[in-house]
């Protein structure tokens, strides 16, 4: 979305509102890993996986606007996915 060389966890947003959210996500993220070690690097790679479901799911809805996706779809698209990347957490 801002590049295609950026760096894991290192890219430091000018907006401080938008690295307040990051940060929050991230300690929700690493608040999932309930008896494993977690590493930063660990937390950044669940971050980056549930934003790009996030945008892919977003993406689909911009190139097929009257596609086959509907809210309700879209909803369960989303719940699959973040029900599927937390899980892999813990497993």
């Amino acid at each position: 979305m801002y590049g295609v060389d950026m760096v894991c966890c290192t890219v430091k947003n000018s907006m401080q509102e938008a690295e307040q959210v990051s940060n929050m996500l991230g300690d929700v993220i690493e608040s999932l890993f309930e008896k494993k070690p977690v590493s930063e690097n660990d937390i950044c790679m669940k971050y980056y996986t549930y934003w790009s479901i996030i945008h892919g799911l977003i993406s689909i809805n911009l190139v097929r606007p009257n596609g086959r996706t509907t809210d309700e779809l879209n909803q369960q698209i989303l719940k699959d996915a973040i029900k599927g990347i937390t899980l892999s957490i813990n497993s």
